[in-house]
């Protein structure tokens, strides 16, 4: 028993210690600022696969056009992954000169095979890939491709933000995607652990066909973007880079109701097992052992003695106070500082979600997206 004390109390300095590096990590990336007169020397795709987003394709397409990239440097690739809905009529009525749009290959499905399908029939050598609900400033574009050939790199991935949540749940959400991009951006500039988010990352067709591309986890659902980072950063550490800037922001709206959160979350956690980077194994494994031995000295064990009461309010004090001192660094960079009116019940809420998440992800099963049931 006195090893199990020692555990908890061990977890919770982990966690002191990792949230203080990411912090630390964070605030050494320097904001990147586009060149004034800036000229891509390479054309770019963008590619997007969709699938039922009647609703928000048109705003995500055109909110692309409306950029300040030179529009004879790029084209939009549209792969329609077997819509149900009007999708695929409502973005051939746009007019957009430049957007060229497919259809899934009868017998394919999934986004894997569609965003291999746009890649195939691409022409550009960068690769810029987002999703079918996103929307974007006017100097998105710019900003992505004028670091990327800055820096050189090999593959680059920027931030995603929720745009105007509404209610405690969905400012819950919002917050814990700010936390999500300072880790992804700190963990790739330290170089401990490398993650990405498929709906604003752009890399050159030449390093995708060099790793072969989703070959060897074809078979999951979900994971384009968590995989491929992965592979690139095991050949070419140095050249995986986060963009910090304002300007590379990409936008989307959060889960609306619990059970379509519970299922994004499901569909993030089940790829988890399949992960080759140990580093951040290790974190997602820390930061659940935390959570879920809080929720059980506070709640359950606490019956037997308070001993475990207390140190299971321990944990949590200790976890609150750097989750605070965290976020309100990151929103105030974001500038979603209100978001911290929310703060108290949304990190109620976050400690359960990663109980679940990590069940979720060690036991997988079955879960709804698109209107499919996939595992």
């Amino acid at each position: 028993m006195i090893f199990y004390y020692i555990s908890c109390i061990v977890l919770a300095i982990v966690y002191v210690y990792l949230l203080s590096g990411y912090i630390t990590s964070w605030n050494k990336i320097e904001d990147w600022q586009t060149p004034n007169h800036f000229l891509p020397s390479r054309f770019l795709s963008i590619v997007i696969a969709a699938r039922n987003e009647a609703k928000d394709i048109a705003a995500c397409l055109n909110t692309i056009t409306d950029n300040d990239y030179p529009k004879n440097q790029y084209e939009i690739i549209l792969i329609d992954d077997h819509s149900e809905d009007e999708t695929y009529k409502i973005a051939s009525a746009l007019n957009i000169p430049n957007l060229k749009i497919l259809k899934q290959e009868e017998g394919r499905q999934g986004k894997k095979q569609a965003l291999k399908l746009g890649i195939r029939e691409s022409k550009g050598e960068l690769i810029l890939t987002t999703d079918a609900d996103c929307t974007y400033d006017k100097d998105w574009l710019s900003t992505m491709v004028s670091y990327f050939e800055g820096v050189q790199a090999k593959l680059v991935t920027g931030p995603i933000a929720f745009e105007n949540p509404k209610g405690i749940f969905q400012k819950f959400q919002a917050l814990d995607l700010n936390g999500l991009m300072v880790i992804t951006a700190a963990g790739i500039q330290s170089e401990k652990q490398f993650m990405a988010n498929g709906a604003n990352m752009l890399y050159s067709k030449e390093i995708f066909d060099e790793v072969n591309g989703y070959r060897g986890n074809e078979h999951l659902a979900s994971g384009d973007d968590m995989f491929l980072v992965h592979k690139i950063s095991e050949l070419y550490p140095d050249d995986v880079h986060f963009v910090k800037a304002k300007a590379s922001e990409v936008y989307t709206a959060a889960e609306p109701d619990l059970l379509s959160f519970l299922q994004q979350r499901k569909r993030w956690a089940t790829k988890t097992t399949h992960y080759t980077d140990r580093a951040l194994l290790s974190v997602l494994v820390s930061v659940f052992l935390l959570c879920i031995t809080i929720v059980l000295n506070v709640f359950i064990f606490s019956w037997f003695s308070s001993l475990f009461l207390f140190i299971g309010i321990f944990q949590l004090f200790i976890k609150m106070i750097l989750d605070y001192l965290f976020l309100a660094n990151i929103t105030g960079y974001f500038g979603t500082k209100s978001l911290m009116k929310s703060f108290f019940p949304a990190n109620v809420m976050h400690l359960f979600y990663i109980c679940y998440s990590g069940v979720a992800g060690l036991f997988g099963g079955t879960y709804k997206w698109k209107g499919r049931e996939v595992s």
